[in-house]
C-alpha cells in the first residue's frame, strides 16, 4: 500500500530541474592597521588634518660632495641627518668637527683631502639651523630625537602610533615639529613638492603629541639639511 508501480499514474513524473543559486560577489572592505608608523601615515591614516605649504626659507648654500669622494647621496644624507641629531652647541669646535668626521666615516663617505672641509660643512649646516631657530623662536627649548608613543582615536577606532621626532621645539605657545630630510636638490619648487609628500608624517606626529600632552602643536617644518632650506607646513583650517 502506498507504493507506485510502473503502470500507475504519477510514477513517470520528470524530476524538477535543480535551481542554480548564484553566490553574490564578494565585497572587499579596506582594512585598517592598528599600529601606525608616521612615515606611512599617508597610506595608513587617511583622516589626518591636511597640511598645506607655508613659508620657504633658505638657510645656507647646498652642501656638495667633493668630486672623487667614495659615497652616494643616500649615505651622505644619513650622515648629515645623524650629525644634526647628535650635535650640541655646548661642545667645542674641535669636538663638533670630530663628531662630524666620525659620522661621515661611519656612513661610508670618504672625501680624501677634502674630508675636513666636508665635515665643516655639516657643522655650518647645524649652525645655520640654530641661528634660524634662535631668531624666529628665541625662547624655544630644543629636544632632539624624541621618541613618541600614544593611542589616538580615529573613525576606524583606536590606533597606536609610535615614532621618533628629529627635533621638537618647545615654546611658550606650544610645540614646533622639525623633521630632517636629506633630499639634496636645492631647487625651491623641487623641495616644496618633496615637502608636501612628508607633511602627512608631520601631521601624524602632531596628532600623537596632542594626544600625549595638553600643549598644542603650532608649527610643522621640514629641514632639508643638505639643500640648506626650511619648508613650513600649515594646518588647513578646513
Amino acid at each position: 500500500a502506498g507504493t507506485l508501480t510502473p503502470d500507475e499514474p504519477g510514477n513517470n513524473r520528470t524530476p524538477p530541474t535543480p535551481r542554480q543559486v548564484q553566490r553574490p560577489a564578494a565585497v572587499t572592505v579596506p582594512s585598517t592597521t592598528y599600529r601606525i608608523a608616521p612615515s606611512n601615515a599617508k597610506e595608513d591614516w587617511l583622516d589626518l588634518p591636511d597640511i598645506e605649504l607655508g613659508e620657504t626659507a633658505r638657510l645656507h648654500d647646498a652642501i656638495k660632495i667633493p668630486s672623487g669622494s667614495t659615497s652616494d647621496w643616500a649615505d651622505f644624507g644619513s650622515a648629515v641627518h645623524a650629525f644634526l641629531g647628535a650635535d650640541s652647541p655646548t661642545q667645542s669646535s674641535e669636538e663638533r668637527q670630530g663628531k662630524a668626521t666620525s659620522m661621515l666615516t661611519a656612513w661610508g663617505t670618504d672625501a680624501g683631502d677634502n674630508q675636513a672641509a666636508l665635515a665643516n660643512s655639516l657643522v655650518q649646516a647645524s649652525d645655520s639651523l640654530r641661528a634660524y631657530v634662535d631668531k624666529r623662536w628665541p625662547t624655544a627649548i630644543w629636544h632632539s630625537e624624541i621618541p613618541i608613543e600614544a593611542n589616538v582615536d580615529s573613525p576606524d577606532g583606536e590606533r597606536h602610533v609610535s615614532g621618533i621626532i628629529d627635533l621638537l621645539l618647545e615654546t611658550p605657545d606650544g610645540y614646533i615639529i622639525v623633521d630632517h630630510k636629506s633630499f639634496p636638490n636645492p631647487v625651491t619648487k623641487e623641495l616644496q613638492d618633496r615637502a608636501r609628500e612628508y607633511f602627512p608624517q608631520l601631521a601624524a606626529y602632531g596628532r600623537c603629541l596632542e594626544a600625549m600632552n595638553e600643549a598644542p602643536v603650532i608649527g610643522y617644518w621640514i629641514h632639508f639639511g643638505v639643500a640648506g632650506v626650511m619648508v613650513e607646513g600649515v594646518k588647513s583650517e578646513g
